[in-house]
């Protein structure tokens, strides 16, 4: 992986850690939460560092929040209806175009640009799926397992990561890509 600023602050192991992950991201929050656990345990009774252990907590469970959400967003494809919903749109765009062109242009030019905006937009669609899709809808099923046992296994680790168990518990394997 590329470079970022918290790789001269991490160990050789927690870097290797955090670049083999999926979800370094989340990997590095669980880790500065596990790193907060001390502070909560050194108060001497006034309640501050209990007090500032609990701000820090709420802060990182709203950023671990926001990251789950985004990651969420990012790895699901757009549902096939808003693809349908944004063809439809595009249909009804290009059909209108010529209404507002007519008096921009001559009508011998208005179906040639027709053409090349049609073209782009909807190439611009189609790539778009490809990007949210490259293996296309047949392995459906079979992805949706993949990320099922992904989270399982995430979510083993990060039980036993919590519970002081160290970073492995769960069974060994991510669940692959």
């Amino acid at each position: 992986r590329e470079y970022f600023e918290a790789w001269p602050v991490l160990s050789p192991a927690e870097a290797d850690a955090v670049a083999r992950s999926p979800v370094p991201h989340l990997l590095l929050l669980t880790s500065i939460s596990l790193l907060l656990r001390p502070l909560r345990a050194r108060d001497d009774g006034s309640g501050k560092d209990i007090a500032l252990w609990g701000q820090c907590e709420m802060r990182l469970a709203e950023l671990q929040s926001a990251a789950a959400t985004l990651d969420l967003v990012a790895r699901l494809p757009p549902p096939a209806s808003y693809c349908t919903h944004t063809a439809r749109f595009l249909l009804l765009w290009l059909a209108t175009l010529p209404l507002v062109l007519v008096d921009l242009f001559s009508p011998l030019v208005i179906p040639p640009i027709i053409f090349g905006v049609g073209w782009a937009l909807y190439s611009t669609e189609e790539l778009a799926k490809l990007l949210d899709e490259p293996f296309g809808r047949a392995s459906d099923t079979q992805t949706v397992r993949r990320r099922r046992l992904q989270l399982r296994l995430w979510r083993r680790r990060l039980v036993s990561t919590v519970r002081g168990g160290g970073g492995g518990g769960g069974g060994g394997d991510d669940g692959g890509g």
